[in-house]
């Protein structure tokens, strides 16, 4: 088999895993660097250790990244960060290095 082949083959897979997404992840923004680390952040202490956490305030820095988060399905990787919906509470996310 050529190496053509696998090109065409992964090429193919990537297109078909776009076309079943969701409509809410293809529509969701990923959050800027500055959104994300515009936010209030302060630091919760929980069994598994130190997080942080922001809460809404209404801004539209915390609305674009609480809805990238949401769909995602209420976990994400964003610039370094586990970032989740605290107990999938939509005015509450969490985020730990």
């Amino acid at each position: 088999m050529s190496v053509e082949f696998f090109v065409r083959l992964r090429d193919a897979c990537d297109a078909e895993i776009e076309r079943l997404k969701p409509k809410e992840i293809k529509d969701s923004k990923k959050p800027s660097d500055a959104q994300f680390n515009g936010l209030k952040w302060v630091q919760k202490e929980g069994t598994r250790g130190a997080y942080d956490q922001t809460e809404n305030d209404k801004t539209e820095n915390f609305r674009v990244v609480s809805q990238y988060v949401k769909a995602k399905g209420g976990f994400c990787n964003l610039y370094g960060f586990k970032t989740w919906l605290h107990n999938q509470d939509e005015n509450l996310i969490d985020r730990k290095k």
